[in-house]
């Protein structure tokens, strides 16, 4: 079998470094020694749903609808011409049988692309939520992560259980246009499905949950498959938090992913490797394209009234992926440690961590990267002033991995950022004044032989805020003075302008005002400048019915593009029951 897969020069990419099945062993250990050692605190009085006779049945929700006009000159049209949106919720409660519903449509369907147009519903009984419609769902960081889908689900929580199930559409099918794969590129439909049981409390837990989804091989025409593979996914979790005692805590999600890239490509007899365990072929058909990947991020945490500390490690496979997801890092690991601690009081708080991070994990690059991490913050605290100071830093260096690295493509990097905010709050009656520094400075120094001016950076910026607002006579007023300001190589750029900002509310009237005026330079040599400017309204009809309103105008006069002027204005009305 191998010297057949040599042949035909197909690399299967099998990450698990250790066995899989002692993995699942400890795993499975680790469950049972908290189900027999740890105790669970919880409260084991339940949320009970009142029901008024005198409001057997109550209905809520609002109408929300929008229209907007775009007018540009000078440059490309950035937006539509014209856009509407229509959203809104219902709520419905029925003998405490609570019926949440929402809907939201706009202009945004196009043929090429994924709708915008969604609905769902999520009614609620005590402690039963079942899920309808154009929803998600999150049982854990590394299987399914808050994923829109399309069709069905429920949570059931009674007790200290904790059980939870969907099943719907992930992607709906869409052709693509072949003459623009990069914009529209074609995608198969994906069904999929997933359930959670576990036990515990909000705080305290320990969920098993497995997810597994797969690509529709016939909802594409035959152009279209040309161009993209269909895939397939199991995923099989851990999401757990452990409270030992008052004071000491641990948090552990993992996940294990079956990934395959094609289903058109062979299958192949799993028994050939020793490290993958036999009975997934039973429910999952492994193929010359499938990768098997692992995920783990834990953390330990002591707190009492001095101080808090955090140990946090992490480690997440080359490629690792779930179609329950939509991003994750991946080829990392990392090991980080803080420290919390107030004192004087609490009126001062220091905080810090220190962590250590590198990619690589299965050494088949030509160089590794390494990273060293640390930060420290100080935060006052005194009546009505309070201060933030914070300084963070981490460097990149290279070791050889596969193979050595040759001197003139090795490099380093170290970052340095660095920030400090001041505020201060006058109350008097009904009237407050507020006054806030922030700046940063954030410099980038590294050692390339090829590149080092590219290498070597440093930007910087703040803003001088005062607020002034008036309760009584339900006015505010703004003024903000920014900067901002980079060195890159042989370019600087900054930029620097004032805004202000007025607000009142006149009876049922209310108006907001904003206008901001920003200079641009480029190698100190004067760019021009951009003038922006915001007017909104709103009529309060009674206490059911709001018309708004809203003016957006930008001109720019830079030297370095095209000056042009760009108005938006949208009106809506809003009907709440």
């Amino acid at each position: 079998m191998l010297s057949l897969l040599k042949t035909k020069k197909i690399k299967v990419r099998f990450v698990f470094r250790n066995n899989i099945l002692l993995l699942t062993s400890r795993l499975l250990f680790y469950v049972l020694f908290t189900f027999s050692f740890v105790s669970i605190s919880v409260t084991k009085g339940q949320e009970s749903v009142g029901i008024n006779k005198s409001k057997l049945f109550t209905v809520g929700g609002s109408i929300n609808m929008t229209t907007g006009y775009y007018y540009v000159k000078g440059i490309p049209p950035r937006y539509r011409t014209w856009n509407y949106q229509f959203s809104g919720n219902l709520t419905i409660d029925v003998f405490g049988l609570n019926l949440p519903f929402s809907i939201a449509l706009s202009d945004q369907n196009r043929t090429y692309s994924q709708p915008f147009n969604n609905f769902g519903v999520s009614p609620r009984y005590k402690w039963i939520t079942a899920h309808f419609g154009y929803r998600n769902l999150t049982f854990s960081p590394f299987t399914l992560a808050g994923h829109i889908f399309w069709g069905a689900g429920v949570e059931l929580n009674p007790w200290l259980f904790r059980i939870s199930a969907m099943y719907g559409r992930f992607k709906k099918a869409v052709h693509g246009d072949t003459s623009n794969l990069l914009i529209f590129p074609p995608t198969y439909r994906r069904d999929g499905y997933a359930f959670k049981i576990g036990f515990g409390s909000s705080s305290s837990y320990v969920d098993l949950i497995f997810l597994r989804a797969r690509d529709d091989k016939n909802s594409l025409d035959t152009t279209s498959r040309k161009f993209v593979n269909p895939e397939e996914n199991l995923v099989f979790g851990i999401s757990s938090k452990l409270r030992f005692s008052n004071n000491l805590r641990m948090e552990i999600d993992w996940g294990a992913s079956s990934y395959t890239l094609n289903l058109n490509s062979e299958t192949i007899n799993i028994d050939t490797f020793p490290k993958v365990p036999k009975f997934l072929s039973k429910i999952y058909t492994v193929r010359l394209s499938t990768q098997f990947t692992t995920a783990i991020q834990s953390s330990l945490i002591f707190s009492n009234n001095l101080f808090m500390a955090k140990l946090s490690y992490k480690r997440i496979d080359p490629d690792y992926k779930s179609m329950g997801m939509y991003f994750s890092e991946s080829d990392v690991q990392s090991l980080t440690a803080s420290l919390s601690l107030p004192i004087f009081q609490r009126k001062v708080r220091l905080n810090g961590s220190i962590g250590y991070q590198h990619d690589n994990l299965l050494n088949n690059k030509a160089k590794t990267t390494k990273r060293i991490v640390g930060s420290a913050g100080l935060s006052f605290f005194l009546n009505n002033f309070g201060a933030d100071l914070s300084y963070s830093t981490y460097g990149i260096v290279q070791s050889k991995g596969l193979a050595p690295i040759i001197d003139s493509l090795r490099y380093s990097r170290v970052n340095q950022n660095a920030n400090l905010n001041l505020r201060l709050t006058l109350p008097k009656d009904a009237i407050f004044w507020n006054f806030s520094v922030n700046s940063f400075v954030q410099k980038t120094s590294g050692d390339d032989p090829n590149a080092k001016s590219i290498l070597s950076s440093i930007s910087y910026g703040g803003n001088f805020s005062v607020q002034y607002s008036n309760s009584s006579r339900k006015m505010n007023f703004g003024l903000t003075s920014n900067i901002l300001g980079s060195e890159t190589g042989e370019r600087t750029t900054m930029f620097y302008g004032p805004s202000v900002s007025f607000s009142k509310m006149f009876n049922k009237i209310g108006l907001t005002a904003q206008l901001g005026y920003q200079l641009s330079y480029v190698d100190k040599v004067s760019n021009g400048g951009i003038f922006n400017g915001i007017l909104s309204s709103s009529f309060q009809v009674d206490n059911h019915n709001e018309i708004r309103m809203d003016i957006n105008f930008q001109s720019s006069t830079q030297k370095i593009q095209n000056n042009f002027n760009e108005v938006r204005i949208s009106m809506g009305y809003s009907y709440r029951f």
